[in-house]
């Protein structure tokens, strides 16, 4: 689990690994924020991508807290 600000406030989304991708499912409510339910991560060559439309400050704190877990 790790938790990520969203809008200032701090969201805790259970992690998923599947091969190379990160998949982010929140455990709070993300109620009256413009963010997406969940989000993944995929990493190729030590290149980062999201296939989901999320705020850049939201996926450079879900790849640092990745790097830091595995």
């Amino acid at each position: 689990m790790v938790s990520l600000f969203v809008e200032g406030q701090p969201i805790v989304f259970e992690v998923n690994k599947e091969q190379q991708v990160f998949h982010f499912e929140p455990l709070s409510s993300w109620k009256d924020l413009t963010a997406p339910e969940s989000f993944s991560l995929e990493c190729q060559d030590k290149t980062w991508s999201t296939h989901t439309d999320i705020d850049t400050d939201l996926f450079y704190q879900a790849v640092e807290e990745v790097e830091k877990m595995f």
